[in-house]
């Protein structure tokens, strides 16, 4: 499939780019939000860890 073309096909790739942004790893780890703010997610041992080191340091 091609491009769209015409005065009226301006919604449709702008709404088609956004949709295909989220493909792109950069841009969807800087607005997605939730999973990549969370730096420990998983690792509740390490997490333990480095409170306790910095709260004793």
């Amino acid at each position: 499939l091609s491009k769209t073309h015409g005065m009226g096909a301006g919604r449709k790739l702008k709404t088609h780019r956004r949709n295909q942004r989220w493909a792109n790893k950069e841009y969807k780890k800087s607005h997605l939000g939730n999973e990549w703010k969370k730096p420990f997610a998983g690792s509740s041992v390490l997490e333990h860890f480095l409170k306790d080191e910095l709260e004793y340091s």
